[in-house]
């Protein structure tokens, strides 16, 4: 469970929550809503980080990534530096996730901001939105480079998703 401080950081077009790991000062994980309400369905558009097409949810004009929550892992003490901001790694075995410190609701969505050209949606407390894909299998792995580490994302069907690691 996090207990470090929570601030916000500059990304993209406006500052988005973080929070700083109390093992590891200066290093952060995002502050996010992984949204299971419904609201959001898988859209055919793509958000395309290092030529692997990343699956995107939709709810009216809002987007949200989808990602595959990995609980099988541990801080590593490592960071990838993401727009300034030195986000956490998890690792199990050879494996990297992002860290993400979620919360479990439904996401009122006011604002957004751009990630490799896509707008994602923001909560009224600065938090990304992401949507998870419920997978117990996958047919293929592979990693994006994300400021000279290899972060985890899974192919199921045709469908590419981000893997994050969930600290709650």
């Amino acid at each position: 469970m996090f207990t470090g401080t929570s601030i916000t950081k500059y990304f993209g077009t406006i500052d988005i929550s973080v929070s700083e790991l109390t093992q590891y000062p200066n290093i952060f994980v995002y502050n996010v809503i992984l949204d299971n309400s419904g609201n959001f369905t898988q859209s055919n558009e793509k958000l395309v980080m290092h030529g692997i097409p990343l699956s995107l949810a939709i709810n009216g004009s809002n987007r949200a990534l989808m990602v595959i929550r990995e609980t099988d892992a541990e801080s590593s003490g490592r960071s990838a530096v993401i727009r300034g901001t030195q986000i956490g790694l998890a690792s199990n075995a050879d494996r990297n996730y992002m860290i993400v410190n979620s919360l479990e609701q439904e996401a009122t969505i006011v604002s957004s901001t751009m990630w490799h050209g896509i707008p994602l949606s923001v909560d009224s407390e600065d938090r990304l939105v992401f949507v998870e894909m419920a997978a117990s299998s996958y047919d293929e792995i592979a990693r994006i480079n994300i400021a000279n580490y290899p972060i985890e994302v899974r192919r199921i069907g045709s469908d590419w998703y981000l893997v994050v690691y969930d600290r709650n």
